[in-house]
């Protein structure tokens, strides 16, 4: 019989988080956003009123009914009520799908990083608007026995980022990191707050996704003490799968 190590016992709640580490780091864990709902325009036609031919006067808008939403980046629908398209933000995440063989390392607090392969299986859904994830640990080398998890990255004409939204078998949290493109780097960086050190000082925890061709790309996470001093800990090297 395996032993399957329960999420207690895993070093420092690592864990992979959107292909990124979660780690309890000793501070409090970000407050999840929720995502802004969908807005619709309205449209107020005059009417007449029965055979006496009274008119009645239109509904009285607000100000934000009145002026057209103006975002920057914002999606973009021959229907304003219908189904939105995906911008070029949306459509960059395409360089992520396929079938992917991951050779995984996690660090613990300076120790030989433990190490790890599995497979992740990335697919847009949703009319292009969200990158869909499926990651499963090799129960045969895995530090964490059977871990899976599920991820979801879509593009926020509103926030203006890119958002990540993960879940897995590890820990009942769920978790929404934001992040950017950098063209020059061809990487998204993400940065998001990982408690506090002992006096109290900010720390983040800061995740690179490097594409390095059209069959590997890079998972890097470290965590940014409040000096500026970085430490690892996780990295995943992703090698496409042949015809996937």
């Amino acid at each position: 019989m395996r032993f399957v190590p329960a999420a207690r016992e895993l070093p420092d709640a690592l864990r992979l988080s959107g292909l990124q580490v979660s780690a309890e780091l000793g501070g409090r864990s970000s407050r999840y956003t929720p995502p802004v709902g969908r807005i619709s325009r309205l449209a107020a036609h005059p009417a007449n009123g029965a055979a006496g031919g009274t008119h009645v006067a239109p509904e009285k808008k607000t100000p934000s009914q009145q002026r057209p939403l103006e975002v920057s980046g914002a999606m973009s629908s021959p229907n304003p009520n219908g189904p939105r398209v995906a911008t070029p933000a949306h459509r960059r995440l395409t360089a992520l799908t396929g079938t992917f063989a991951a050779q995984v390392r996690i660090w613990h607090r300076g120790e030989e990083p433990m190490v790890g392969t599995g497979v992740i299986t990335n697919t847009l859904e949703l009319g292009g608007l969200f990158l869909r994830q499926i990651y499963r640990a090799d129960p045969s080398d895995s530090p964490f026995g059977d871990f899976e998890g599920r991820g979801y990255w879509g593009w926020n004409p509103l926030q203006e980022s890119y958002e990540l939204f993960w879940i897995d078998n590890a820990s009942p949290a769920m978790q929404l990191q934001r992040g950017n493109w950098e063209e020059e780097e061809r990487q998204w960086v993400f940065r998001s707050p990982a408690g506090a050190d002992s006096e109290g000082r900010p720390r983040y925890r800061i995740t690179q996704v490097i594409l390095q061709d059209s069959g590997h790309y890079l998972h890097k996470t470290v965590l940014r003490e409040s000096d500026g001093s970085e430490r690892p800990l996780l990295e995943i090297r992703f090698r496409r799968k042949a015809g996937r």
